[in-house]
């Protein structure tokens, strides 16, 4: 799985708390995706369309799990507690990380170190998402 499909579950997982729903839409506004959980640690991920594209459940070790509409594994999750987390793929290969700043700011980088996108969340509490060379690229709402 590519990094960027990775990261952009695990984007959706961060900010949806238990019990509610958000939706992804692109630069422009337009709905790309949305986020449900369903108060547990599940979360379902559906595209533009309304099709469900996976799931992700939050284990009590909180590491979370993320899988594609067939159930199969894709990633996983887990944060050090101090503002990292680290990403993997199915095979348990690191192909990424998020680093977050405390004040709403994350970092996402590759496997190589390399920024790939930043994150930030805006005085409305939608998080915001550029590119590696600052443009907006989605957001996500509540």
């Amino acid at each position: 799985m590519k990094i960027k499909a990775v990261l952009a579950t695990v984007l959706c997982a961060v900010l949806v708390t238990p019990a509610m729903a958000a939706r992804l839409t692109d630069a422009n506004g337009h709905e790309i995706g949305s986020v449900s959980s369903n108060g547990s640690g599940d979360r379902t991920y559906r595209d533009g369309d309304g099709h469900e594209r996976g799931t992700s459940t939050t284990h009590s070790n909180g590491e979370t799990t993320f899988r594609d509409a067939d159930g199969h594994t894709r990633g996983t999750a887990r944060s050090n507690g101090n503002g990292e987390t680290t990403f993997r793929d199915a095979n348990g290969h690191r192909v990424g990380t998020a680093v977050s700043n405390g004040n709403g700011e994350t970092t996402y980088r590759d496997d190589d170190g390399h920024v790939i996108g930043t994150s930030r969340i805006d005085s409305s509490g939608n998080k915001v998402y550029r590119d590696a060379n600052g443009h907006e690229v989605a957001s996500l709402t509540k």
